[in-house]
């Protein structure tokens, strides 16, 4: 693997250098691995999938049993017959047509370019046309193209969630990662195709490309997987196959009774026993069933869900486990502010992911305070300044350190808000626009002179503001790093020496807020003189502690209600995820999947060592268990295991990590907006309002 070889092994190994290669060695390199792109299917023609729908075997006997019927002379019952058959393999045709032409608007996509160095010259190229050995630039915001080895890395992050479900931007370095073994969550040296730079810069070498990349193995795995046939399909057959022989069986006892002991004719005993058999067969049965199906497929698409196969629609309602993605799938993959700490007060902000609509609800000596966004009626923070002059001091603090000391961008278009940049940072700009600071306003009279940029040894970032004549440090960062900067803290509106039982009652504020799998962010001021060069040291050092926030990405506010309802109807829910198990577990926890402190949580390191029957074990010795840190071949092998257990197995996903397990559940559910073209195309039913 590439992230275990040294820098000058990879240009090596490669054939490559920091120049890039050259016009010749793309034009060879392009012959040997192809373009850049994702092999697609071939596309069955029209006609063969109109031909597919007679292939059931009830529709089988019933063609067999039109044709004996017009051979006979029944030319009614014949024509009838084949009307049914033809009518049913028209609506089951028009189903599927109109479900792939939906799935086609939802996955359309612009081919992204990427920068280049070859022939020792930056340029931009079509992504698709990137070789192994090719020198690509990244920059914040870039979709990542193909899998490659980083050579640079200047605070470069990436958000990864669609490929390995972390919710979480993951720091990069240019460093060797020795353990050939890692799971590719775990290599900070290496970018892989599908996934975006939220901040920071780099240089990498291109190590795969198509179906060569985690991204194609992905994808293989998927096509590979086989799909089993649906609970009502296989009902279907077992009746076709039981009317089938009693059918043969019956008409051959009624034309050896007639030929033989009634000494009827040959032909006349054979028509009644044809009769018999037409008239045995249900040939109204297949056409009530589509019909039936076609107008559970009406319904769900107006609640805005897209069935890609009839039968799903009685899948849907016989599922008995439901195996859930949780990044993008439970939660919305956006960071969101849910509590601040400051001084002896606290707060509670509603709203879910960049939207700065929410509320902010203030304890102030044992009364709630609450800041309102999305009503008519607002308490302004001009009118919490008049009741309440010290809450509102150290608030104001706290949300300007969030709005100034940032480098995002909210952005609202057409009714939607999304962030440009960190999405941590983004969380903390929504959080002081639900409290009335807008980032936008702020900065026309709060001018920034200087900054100390947010490094990942220092875990943390600094601004010099020009206010009113004045100058403030602003910083924010890992309370670990901020706490033992500070020597004063803000009580009741007030600056008091920081003493020993102050850092103590924090740090465990902090374990407390982790430990609840949140993210937590610490922010701290001082006013400075003003100088045309600041020092690290003078600008962080001798602060003044303001206060704490926890951020998490949430779960959708319709979830909760969803789970209550999968509960009461005796369904198993269980969450299969990329992400750390401590995040899992609070997110379920939030969710009532789970409740208490019982509850498995096994890795995809467990996963590893556990054979299909010690896992089945597993499954009926718990009743909670949640995997996390599991790779797709994790979720196919837990999926698997159910289905053997007798379980009708639902998948819900996004990523392209879930596409495996996406086509091997009995049903599997993609978010359609948020989701990859990966997940969608493996799913058997989409969901077009995710959002």
């Amino acid at each position: 693997m590439a992230h275990a070889l040294k820098l000058g092994e990879v240009f090596k190994t490669f054939k490559t250098s920091g120049k890039g290669l050259s016009d010749a060695e793309v034009k060879q390199r392009l012959e040997v691995h192809g373009k850049n792109e994702l092999t697609a299917h071939n596309k069955t023609p029209l006609i063969i999938k109109f031909l597919e729908e007679f292939k059931d075997l009830m529709v089988i006997i019933l063609i067999i049993a039109a044709l004996i019927a017009g051979v006979a002379g029944e030319m009614i019952d014949a024509s009838v017959i084949l009307f049914i058959v033809i009518l049913n393999a028209c609506i089951g045709f028009a189903q599927k047509f109109k479900a792939e032409k939906a799935l086609e608007a939802l996955q359309k996509m612009v081919s992204p370019n990427a920068r280049v160095v070859r022939n020792g010259k930056e340029m931009m190229i079509n992504a698709e046309n990137l070789v192994p050995g090719d020198i690509v630039i990244l920059s914040e915001g870039d979709k990542i193209t193909a899998d490659m080895r980083l050579i640079e890395a200047a605070e470069l992050r990436v958000s990864e969630s669609a490929l390995t479900g972390e919710s979480r931007p993951v720091s990069k370095i240019a460093d060797i990662i020795y353990d050939k073994d890692e799971h590719i969550a775990e290599m900070q040296n290496m970018v892989f195709m599908g996934t975006s730079i939220v901040r920071g810069t780099g240089r990498a070498v291109v190590v795969g490309t198509g179906m060569n990349t985690e991204f194609g193995k992905i994808a293989k795995l998927t096509t590979g997987t086989v799909k089993d046939a649906s609970p009502l399909q296989k009902e279907i057959l077992k009746i076709g196959v039981f009317v089938g022989k009693i059918t043969l069986v019956l008409s051959a006892i009624l034309f050896l009774v007639g030929y033989f002991i009634q000494d009827d004719g040959l032909l006349e005993s054979f028509l009644f026993s044809v009769s018999v058999a037409v008239a045995a067969v249900p040939e109204g049965l297949p056409a009530t069933i589509t019909i039936a199906l076609a107008i559970g497929v009406q319904r769900l698409a107006k609640r805005n869900a897209i069935i890609k196969q009839l039968a799903s629609v009685e899948t849907l309602g016989s599922t008995t486990v439901i195996c859930s993605d949780k990044t993008g799938t439970l939660t919305k993959n956006e960071m969101t502010v849910q509590e601040i700490h400051f001084g002896d007060y606290n707060a509670k902000v509603t709203g879910v992911g960049y939207s700065p609509e929410g509320d902010i609800h203030f304890k102030a000596d044992k009364e709630v305070v609450s800041i309102l966004n999305h009503r008519g009626h607002k308490v302004s923070m001009d009118d919490l300044k008049n009741r309440h002059k010290t809450l509102y001091k150290m608030s104001e603090l706290i949300f300007k350190n969030a709005a100034l000391c940032n480098d995002a961008k909210l952005i609202t278009e057409k009714g939607s808000s999304s962030i440009l940049g960190d999405p941590t940072e983004g969380a903390l700009l929504t959080m002081a626009a639900k409290g009335g600071y807008l980032k936008s306003k702020l900065e026309k009279s709060h001018k920034r002179i200087f900054e100390l940029p947010f490094e990942s040894g220092r875990k943390r970032m600094s601004v010099i503001i020009k206010e009113s004549g004045k100058f403030f440090a602003y910083t924010k960062g890992a309370p670990e790093m901020i706490i033992p900067k500070c020597t004063h803290i803000i009580k009741n509106g007030e600056i008091k020496k920081l003493t020993p039982n102050d850092k103590k009652r924090l740090e465990k504020l902090n374990k407390d807020m982790a430990t609840r799998a949140l993210r937590v962010i610490a922010f701290a001021y001082k006013e400075v003189k003003e100088q045309k060069i600041y020092k690290e040291s003078e600008v962080e050092s001798k602060l003044v502690f303001t206060g704490l926030c926890g951020m998490i990405d949430p779960p959708r506010t319709e979830v909760k209600e969803a789970v209550a309802l999968t509960h009461r109807a005796g369904i198993k829910i269980y969450i299969v995820t990329g992400d750390q198990g401590l995040t899992a577990n609070a997110i379920a926890q939030k969710l009532n999947i789970v409740q208490g402190k019982n509850v498995r949580i096994i890795t995809g390191k467990i996963l590893n060592r556990l054979s299909t029957a010690k896992l089945k074990k597993e499954f009926k010795k718990h009743d909670q268990i949640i995997f996390a840190r599991v790779s797709p071949e994790h979720k196919l092998k837990v999926v698997d295991t159910l289905k053997q257990m007798g379980e009708v197995v639902a998948v819900t996903g996004d990523g392209v990590n879930d596409a495996p397990a996406l086509k091997r559940a009995d049903i599997g559910v993609a978010m359609g907006i948020v989701g990859t073209d990966v997940s969608k195309e493996a799913a058997n039913m989409v969901l077009a309002d995710d959002k």
